[in-house]
Formats: structure tokens, sequence, C-alpha cells
């Protein structure tokens, strides 16, 4: 969903979750405020930026940066007809996640569901210059610090998870 605030000129992205949907989607009011926790802890340039978390009866919004230009995915298949997504705006994003994922891995957090889908994108410029920005933080979690400890990757329902040996 996509909101405004007249006051401010500004508009956002909601990301509105059903109460009634919930447990069909297997998540819980505790996972919704767990995203809301873990985004709005984190500042980067290419995160996308949470703002608040609004809730009535029925439903529970995320409040965030609007990033007018969708989602990496739809770029991609709006492109095919066209010749694809040149090799330059590829290294840029790439770059730029690589930037994220840094910063994100940096302050403890793991996304768990890096893909194209989640990976938005803004304009930085009036020059059309695009902003990749990491989103959906769902099934995200925070690392404990664990002395010792060695994580490894393993690939459980299509999404990477951490493993504590």
């Amino acid at each position: 969903a996509e909101g405004c605030d007249p006051a401010a000129g500004r508009r956002y992205a909601v990301k509105v979750v059903e109460r009634e949907d919930m447990e069909n989607q297997g998540i819980t009011e505790a996972h919704v405020r767990q995203e809301a926790k873990i985004l709005g802890s984190l500042r980067h340039m290419h995160v996308i930026r949470y703002y608040e978390i609004e809730e009535t009866d029925d439903s529970m919004g995320l409040v965030m940066e609007l990033a007018e230009g969708g989602s990496l995915a739809g770029l991609i298949k709006r492109r095919v007809a066209g010749g694809g997504v040149h090799r330059s705006e590829v290294l840029e994003m790439m770059g730029q996640l690589a930037s994220a994922m840094d910063y994100i891995h940096g302050e403890g957090v793991v996304h768990r569901d890096v893909k194209a889908d989640n990976i938005l994108l803004a304009h930085a410029d009036g020059q059309g210059r695009v902003v990749a920005k990491l989103a959906d933080f769902g099934v995200a979690t925070r690392l404990a610090a664990v002395a010792g400890s060695s994580p490894l990757l393993s690939k459980v329902q299509n999404t990477f998870s951490l493993v504590r040996l």
C-alpha cells in the first residue's frame, strides 16, 4: 500500500498484514513487531527506511520509505523485452547491495531472504540514477554473539539460515 502525509509532502509505503490472515501466512504479531524492531534499528542508504508501526483491530502496518521504482524483479520483467538490464546498472546495484549486506551483518542482522522481489529501487537524484534498497526483513534475525561459535549457512525451504556448531 502507499500513503501520503500532505503536511510534509512525503509519500510512504505501508506493508499491511491483516490479522485474520496471519495464521495462514505462518506469522504472528510478534513476527511483525520483530521485523519493525530490526528495521527500526538500521540506518543505511541501501536499506529501506522504517518509520513506525500502525495498528488497527484488523491489521498491522509497517510504515516505510517509498521506493517508487518497484522491485528489482519488476525491473527485470519490464526490461526482458527491451534487452535486459545493462551491465553497468547490475554492477552498481551489486555494489550497493554488498554495502547494505556488510552493514547489516556488522549490526548482527542476517536477512535470510535476499532475492529480486526484496530489493526495491528508488531514485536518488533527478538524473534517474537507480538506488537499490534491501527490504522485507520479515524472516531476518539478530545473531547472538557466542564466543567460539562457528556459523555455517544451510539452506532451509529456499531460505538461508545460520546454524551454530
